[in-house]
């Protein structure tokens, strides 16, 4: 078994302000490669998601919720959560980066 390099484990309640209540647990390491990798598990009752990438890679809303079925706010939450661990992220449109709903703004075109 290999040994796991320069390894920091977080375990913690996040409440971003969305009313949810996120408990997870955020696992960085180095890889045999040297790579910076991290993992972001929400625990959820007895079970729960995780989602693992290279820490200098870029993640779409798309492609994260396509992998763990995290939606709308909760999807928005997380990545706002990856984003302040200085993972690079997008995507998401009704939602800010705590949760909360975003209304899109509305333009009124006249007809001249």
């Amino acid at each position: 078994m290999s040994e796991v390099n320069n390894p920091l484990v977080i375990r913690e309640a996040y409440e971003p302000g969305n009313m949810t209540r996120y408990e997870l647990l955020y696992i960085e390491w180095d890889d045999d490669r040297g790579v910076r990798m991290f993992t972001l598990t929400h625990l959820h009752g007895a079970s729960g998601r995780s989602f693992s990438l290279r820490k200098n890679d870029y993640i779409d809303a798309g492609y994260m919720t396509e992998k763990t079925g995290w939606r709308g706010s909760d999807l928005a939450a997380l990545m706002g959560y990856l984003s302040r661990r200085g993972v690079s992220t997008s995507g998401v449109t009704n939602f800010d980066e705590y949760g909360n709903w975003k209304p899109q703004e509305v333009t009124n075109e006249s007809n001249s």
